[in-house]
């Protein structure tokens, strides 16, 4: 053998002994699933996060990541490649309903992992490991957004909040910050053009950050409350809420109650829950429009001390979208700020029962009434509504700033449909 083809030998045993290691760092062996049966502890452990992908629901507690068809609602351990911590998030495609990508906390952290799984969730492989990553969104155009950490400036200016897209599927990556400002942790479509994305700030305020063309080059902001009192879509105007004054009950997702309840894409979700009567949601023109609900509390510690009125629809509200388009909000009452008056109101009116009740609720113990819909907004115009109905009593059930037992707050009920008929 000459020296020249000893020398070519050399290099090809050195590539191929490079390729030998670069393919068993990108394909780590996993241990296969274990299929032994579920125990209590993993059936009642609290989801850190959860998605809907495809026909299957994924999962991670502290137990680790599961998988469930939503057909069968049987759970099944699903093994993980190293570095998918169970503190983390999903995000699921709109490019592909069976893609789901995962990442791990990284609070101010400029170095995580991003993971995809481009069958449900039965398998995964690592995207990139080059940032620390804090929200993911893949757009319905198979572009790939993320905001991360990074450290800007040197050390003298520290971590920032940064947005980048890639195009290829994590493979590189591109800054598109460019204007942009605050600490930013969330991404979503832009509802006036499909081929972009909207970004969610904060910088002592909100902000909705909105691209003013294709390539990314410049944003502008808006605070949040002025972005959503503008809403750009139907869906946007009928959002819900949840907020209190006094405690942030919540129910959370686990193995053995995921499927009992909407959780949909989220580990926790609101404690309280508005029932319409389905059965009573048609009626004709010049009709009364009253329907019967029932307000449930979903977790089973409790009780809770709920107040209404007995005579009117002083803590409801409603969002509609009329049959002619229009949106409309509306409240049962209109002071909503002088907590300290209506605190004293409520005192005297619920001591002397006049127009208010205080009930208990628990798991096992709902409260039902019949709202009067037409005494909140007007139904006189023929065709179908799309409704959100809230409950608010955020300013009330407290004495000198003193919480005085009664649960203050506001939470809606899901969209619902209601036909007026000529």
């Amino acid at each position: 053998m000459n020296s020249v083809s000893a020398h070519k030998l050399v290099i090809a045993l050195a590539t191929f002994v490079v390729m030998g290691v670069l393919c068993a760092s990108c394909s780590e062996k996993l241990p296969p699933p274990d299929k032994s049966p579920l125990t209590e502890a993993e059936r009642q452990a609290r989801f850190f996060a959860v998605a809907k992908v495809g026909d299957y629901v994924v999962a991670v507690s502290s137990n680790g990541f599961y998988r469930a068809q939503a057909s069968t609602k049987n759970w099944e351990r699903i093994s993980v490649p190293h570095g998918m911590s169970a503190q983390g998030q999903f995000a699921v495609s709109e490019a592909n309903s069976n893609v789901v990508y995962f990442w791990p906390s990284a609070a101010f952290e400029t170095k995580g992992s991003l993971f995809v799984s481009s069958d449900a969730g039965s398998k995964w492989t690592l995207v990139s490991d080059d940032y620390g990553f804090t929200s993911v969104y893949q757009n319905r155009d198979g572009r790939l957004y993320a905001t991360i950490w990074k450290k800007v400036g040197g050390s003298t200016q520290g971590v920032h909040s940064r947005l980048i897209m890639s195009e290829n599927e994590g493979k590189s990556w591109k800054d598109i910050s460019q204007n942009i400002f605050g600490d930013l942790y969330g991404i979503f479509a832009d509802p006036k053009y499909t081929n972009r994305i909207c970004v969610v700030g904060n910088s002592i305020r909100n902000y909705i950050f909105d691209s003013t063309n294709d390539t990314y080059s410049s944003w502008t902001a808006t605070r949040e409350w002025e972005w959503r009192k503008d809403s750009k879509t139907d869906d946007d105007f009928l959002r819900g809420g949840y907020s209190t004054t006094t405690v942030l009950y919540m129910l959370n997702a686990n193995l053995q109650n995921y499927f009992d309840y909407n959780f949909g894409n989220k580990p926790q979700i609101q404690a309280f829950v508005i029932d319409v009567d389905t059965n009573h949601l048609e009626f004709t023109v010049g009709q009364k429009i009253q329907m019967p609900i029932t307000v449930k509390f979903l977790p089973d510690y409790g009780p809770v001390k709920f107040v209404d009125a007995t005579n009117n629809e002083e803590f409801w509200r409603i969002s509609c979208i009329t049959p002619d388009g229009k949106r409309v909000g509306a409240a049962g009452r209109t002071n909503r700020v002088e907590q300290s008056d209506d605190s004293e109101k409520l005192k005297q009116r619920t001591d002397d029962n006049t127009g208010f009740q205080i009930v208990e609720l628990s798991s096992t113990n709902s409260y039902s009434r019949t709202l009067s819909f037409d005494h909140l907004t007007d139904f006189s115009k023929s065709g179908t509504y799309r409704i959100r109905l809230s409950y608010d009593s955020i300013g009330w059930g407290w004495e000198n700033k003193k919480h005085s037992g009664i649960w203050g707050g506001y939470f809606s009920s899901p969209v619902f449909t209601l036909t007026i008929k000529p």
